[in-house]
C-alpha cells in the first residue's frame, strides 16, 4: 500500500509542476521496485554478514517496504511546502533509521539467545 500511495504521491507531484506523463510514472515504478530490490538485498547481507541467522525473507521485504512510508511523507512535504523538503527529507532518514534498528534488533537478538552460551561470546573471546 505504501508503494501504491508513493506512485500517486509522485504522480501528484509531478502533475502540479506540469511534468506529467505515463513514461515518468513507469520510471517511478521501476526506480521503486529496484530500490526496494536492493534494499532487501542489503538488509539481507548485512544480516548474513553479522551471522545473525536468516531472517524470514517476507519478513525482510515488509521492513523494507516501510521506507515507502518516509518517502511518502517527503513527497507530500514537496506537494505542500517545498521549501521544507530537505528537513522532511533529513527527518524522515532519521525516523526510518530508528525504526529499522529498533525492528531489526529483534531479529539479531532472537537469534543471539538460540545460540549455545559458549558461542554466544565468541567475539568477545576473539580481542
Amino acid at each position: 500500500m505504501a508503494f501504491a500511495t508513493y506512485l500517486v504521491l509522485t504522480s501528484i507531484s509531478l502533475g502540479l509542476s506540469g511534468k506529467f506523463s505515463p513514461k515518468l510514472l513507469n520510471w517511478q515504478f521501476v526506480k521503486g521496485l529496484v530500490g526496494w530490490f536492493f534494499e532487501v538485498m542489503l538488509l539481507k547481507v548485512s544480516l548474513l554478514s553479522l551471522r545473525s541467522g536468516e531472517a524470514p525473507l517476507l519478513d525482510t521485504v515488509a521492513y523494507a517496504g516501510y521506507t515507502f512510508i518516509g518517502m511518502c511523507v517527503v513527497a507530500l512535504g514537496r506537494i505542500t511546502l517545498s521549501y521544507a523538503y530537505y528537513l522532511t527529507v533529513m527527518w524522515t532518514c532519521l525516523c526510518i533509521g530508528i525504526f529499522m534498528v529498533k525492528t531489526m534488533n529483534r531479529t539479531l537478538f532472537a537469534e543471539a539467545r538460540s545460540y549455545d552460551s559458549s558461542m554466544h561470546h565468541y567475539l568477545w573471546q576473539q580481542t
